[in-house]
């Protein structure tokens, strides 16, 4: 079961009814009527000698369908919205395809070759109807002014209504017919009259296939009511006969849906064919109260899975129900979201702050390790400036060492770090172990220390034995070391020749 409004804007008198449909039928629920009219568009807005516009703003003009809509008490899930407009045009087309996309690359331009005006100031819509023959694919095609439509969607939009279809009266028509087909002839033309103009469905087989607005304006300007009674009858005699003509059919039935003075004026006894004024439709279509025309069968269509003839949610003004929906089930998470999201910009703040704690703390403990030994890095206070005088040092140290002659294939820079770990090696089984100087120069490697006695400095000296293929010759001697109650030693190891 859904609910639905239907809102029909073809009159200066806007009709809207709330509809439920479901297994039983249509049922009209609520219904409310409002002097309403469409804000132009500044191509439609008439101006005087100065420029200014002789109508009121469309802001002023599209104030009206809010207080409509707020007297409904029923709710509605989906909406329609049925229009009539004098410069609404239909025809049928055959082309040799009825892919939907396919028809979108090609249909301006065949209708361009067909039209005395440029097809880019229409919204055009086609609808595949019925294939005639091999490569032969029969497209109704309705075209509404572009202006008309983004003034019809302003008019909806400030209101908050976002109309899932757009449709003309014809299609309107054209809905009622499904709606009841079972009671109607499958070959039959529908009349329904306007105050300014007749609107007309042709059904050929049992599908709807073709519609038509005649505005009575178009016809004649004169005064003389009679004299345009007859041009509305000739017109509506002309468009009958041609479609007969062009699909090759004969209308068996001609329903008038309108039992008014002005439709029985035009259709009397003078026009050419039988009308059959049908003045039961709420027993027709199921329906309970429906106040207009195809108010509650043309959402029959979209139950029946089907689509109206006309639909001018197309292009630029497509209806996207994915977004809608999507932006209607995000809406409630808005506020749990913008929470969480404070939350996690404040947590990274609070990260980025204990980070930049920690590092700082780690910076100082490195300048306070490394500062004896580079004296001229105390100065220093950005972390550039120390990383580029650390890099200065060590260039100077490198160029140093590289000036020692060595006959070892290794670089002075290499001995010293073999040396290193040759006492670190030693200190590892024998913690008393201590040096005091390391000199590498052209010949050898001398090294300078203290122990607690002989025989633990006797542990480094067959640690350099072991690496016989660096060092060749390995001279100990005893020196004194004041103060400290330890056993002197130096060590001078000649390199070995490669």
């Amino acid at each position: 079961m859904q609910q639905v409004l239907a809102l029909d804007l073809c009159t200066s008198t806007a009709h809207a009814a709330v509809i439920r449909m479901d297994e039983s039928g249509v049922t009209v629920l609520e219904t409310h009527s409002a002097k309403i009219r469409i804000p132009a568009s500044p191509l439609q807005v008439e101006s005087d000698e100065d420029g200014e516009p002789l109508s009121p703003p469309a802001e002023e003009e599209a104030s009206g369908l809010m207080p409509l809509l707020e007297q409904f008490e029923e709710l509605w899930s989906g909406s329609i919205v049925i229009v009539n407009s004098r410069d609404y045009l239909s025809l049928l087309l055959t082309l040799p395809f009825k892919d939907k996309k396919t028809v979108d690359k090609i249909i301006d331009l065949e209708l361009q070759d067909m039209i005395p005006f440029a097809v880019e100031d229409f919204l055009v819509d086609h609808r595949f109807v019925k294939s005639t023959g091999e490569n032969q694919h029969r497209i109704h095609v309705s075209m509404l002014p572009r202006h008309e439509v983004a003034s019809l969607l302003a008019l909806c939009r400030s209101a908050a209504l976002e109309p899932h279809y757009v449709t003309s009266a014809g299609s309107a028509l054209g809905g009622l017919y499904e709606c009841c087909r079972d009671s109607l002839d499958s070959n039959a033309v529908l009349l329904y009259f306007l105050d300014d103009s007749a609107v007309l469905c042709g059904v050929a087989d049992g599908q709807v296939f073709i519609d038509r607005t005649v505005p009575f304006a178009q016809l004649s300007d004169e005064g003389d009511t009679q004299k345009q009674f007859e041009l509305v009858r000739a017109e509506l005699y002309k468009t009958i006969c041609h479609w007969e003509l062009e699909e090759e059919i004969a209308f068996t039935s001609l329903y008038c849906i309108s039992n008014t003075e002005l439709a029985h004026e035009i259709l009397n006894e003078d026009f050419p064919r039988r009308i059959q004024f049908i003045t039961d439709i709420d027993t027709l279509t199921k329906t309970s109260g429906a106040p207009l025309l195809g108010l509650a069968s043309q959402y029959a269509l979209h139950g029946k899975h089907l689509e109206p003839l006309t639909d001018f949610r197309v292009r630029e003004f497509a209806f996207k129900p994915q977004i809608q929906r999507l932006i209607q089930g995000v809406r409630p998470l808005f506020a749990p979201l913008a929470l969480t999201l404070v939350f996690c910009m404040l947590f990274l703040a609070a990260s980025f702050i204990l980070e930049e704690i920690k590092i700082s703390s780690q910076r100082r403990a490195m300048i306070e390790q490394v500062a004896p030994y580079l004296p001229g890095a105390q100065s220093l206070t950005s972390d550039a400036d120390i990383v580029s005088y650390v890099q200065n040092q060590v260039a100077v140290a490198e160029r140093e060492l590289t000036q020692l002659g060595s006959p070892s294939s290794l670089s002075p820079l290499d001995l010293f770090k073999e040396v290193s770990r040759a006492i670190a090696k030693a200190q590892s089984k024998t913690k008393d172990l201590g040096i005091d100087a390391i000199s590498i120069d052209a010949n050898g490697i001398v090294i300078e220390g203290y122990a607690p006695d002989y025989s633990q400095a006797e542990q480094l000296n067959r640690v350099l034995e072991r690496q016989s293929q660096l060092f060749c010759n390995i001279n100990r001697e005893t020196r004194s070391v004041a103060g400290r109650g330890s056993r002197g030693f130096r060590f001078t190891v000649t390199l070995c020749e490669v």
